[in-house]
């Protein structure tokens, strides 16, 4: 997945909140994102956040196209 087509997803489905991201890799991409949407929100509900916004786009099993960090 490209790091814009992953950008667009999760700041569109998440309405992120000046989203920072640091992305590398090409087809898994790893990395972090920093949004203001995040805060007070637990290590495992971030990540939850982002895998059900990947699995309700991209179908089922996207979560593995991507290891994110949220912050």
């Amino acid at each position: 997945m490209s790091h814009d087509k992953l950008k667009e997803i999760l700041i569109r489905r998440l309405r992120l909140k000046e989203p920072h991201f640091r992305l590398e890799g090409r087809g898994r991409v790893s990395g972090s994102v920093v949004s203001a949407t995040f805060a007070g929100k637990g290590d495992s509900d971030r990540q939850r956040m982002i895998w059900d916004a990947l699995d309700e786009e991209l179908g089922e099993g996207s979560r593995h196209a991507a290891g994110l960090y949220p912050r």
